[in-house]
């Protein structure tokens, strides 16, 4: 990390700490060789596919997704654990379960499961924007911006990226083009984040100085 202080007072660091750009893998099964659509949901983003799951399985992974919504990680961690051996083709209960993980600070493991998430499903976006920021907190931030532009390459609507990708920037880079560039994306998908619009505008003063 740079000289900067990481404590920035408009919440950029807030930001991070409250992991922006989580989005979980509702969608029991998110690989297969085709892919599946993104569709983005109130509660996030959805990766579908085709094929079955059994009933204990689908609520398994439903009720280890309430625990980590609510926060309960060790609920999560062992209901997403029993689910990705139980379904060991599946992508989904993985990406989860890598989130868990990192809110649990176990980083190391995040990025073992979703490296495993990504043998299933190359093109995740998820999962590949979930990497991004386990290679922040693990400080490798080259490693961090190309899950970020992989994601975005993918989808380019994929807000969450565009925001992790302009806080990295920002923050952690200091390449205020690039921050600039993400902010303003974002800001094209999501309009109503007044937020952002303040760290847009403080980068652009910064930036004609």
């Amino acid at each position: 990390m740079n000289g900067r202080s990481f404590a920035a007072p408009d919440g950029r660091a807030a930001a991070l700490a409250v992991g922006l750009g989580v989005v979980l893998c509702f969608a029991l099964g998110c690989t297969g060789s085709s892919g599946g659509a993104l569709v983005r949901t109130d509660e996030g983003f959805r990766i579908s596919e085709s094929g079955g799951v059994g009933l204990g399985d689908r609520a398994r992974f439903r009720d280890a997704t309430d625990s980590l919504v609510n926060d309960d990680l060790d609920a999560a961690i062992d209901g997403l654990e029993s689910t990705a051996e139980a379904l060991p083709d599946r992508a989904a209960p993985r990406v989860n379960l890598a989130i868990a993980l990192r809110r649990a600070d176990r980083h190391e493991e995040a990025e073992a499961v979703l490296r495993e998430a990504l043998e299933l499903h190359p093109r995740h976006v998820v999962a590949h924007n979930e990497l991004g920021i386990v290679y922040r907190k693990l400080g490798r931030l080259a490693e961090s911006r190309a899950s970020y532009e992989r994601a975005i390459s993918l989808y380019g609507d994929f807000h969450p990226a565009h925001r992790n990708l302009g806080i990295l920037c920002d923050l952690f880079l200091e390449d205020l083009r690039c921050a600039l560039d993400h902010y303003r994306r974002y800001r094209e998908i999501v309009p109503d984040d007044d937020q952002v619009a303040i760290w847009i505008a403080d980068l652009e003063q910064r930036a004609a100085q």
